[in-house]
């Protein structure tokens, strides 16, 4: 990680504010003015995740990849960044982990965590 918070990367999700990335005039300025805002549909982003990171799968957390499925997706433990991200463009979120929920994995860059990529469907 080196010393700085890497960089994310997110699939299956849309932007929080409209179908074009821009945010509706007036609309809300921080995401738990947005949550809030979102109580029945959801943010269609991470911000959806409420509950944090678990262990195992949960509605509104993430959680890691198991072990078996990093091992089927990227035929190694210790991915690298560049895998996530391609593995990420074809990847149906369903067969990770089921609406309102999240999946993480860890990406490694000379044998050390270099990024963490997230995963996931919410909202309606």
């Amino acid at each position: 990680m080196r010393g700085s918070i890497p960089p994310m990367t997110t699939a299956g999700s849309t932007s929080a504010y409209s179908t074009n990335g821009a945010p509706p005039s007036g609309g809300p300025i921080d995401p738990d003015t947005l949550f809030a805002a979102q109580p029945h549909s959801g943010t269609h982003s991470i911000i959806d995740m409420a509950k944090g990171v678990s262990a195992k799968p949960a509605l509104f957390t993430v959680s890691p990849l198991t072990d078996e499925q990093t091992l089927e997706f990227f035929k190694t433990r210790t991915p690298a960044p560049d895998q996530v991200v391609e593995w990420m463009k074809t990847v149906d979120p369903f067969s990770v982990r089921e609406r309102w929920q999240g999946a993480y994995v860890v990406s490694y860059l000379d044998g050390h965590p270099e990024q963490i990529h997230f995963s996931g469907l919410s909202g309606d």
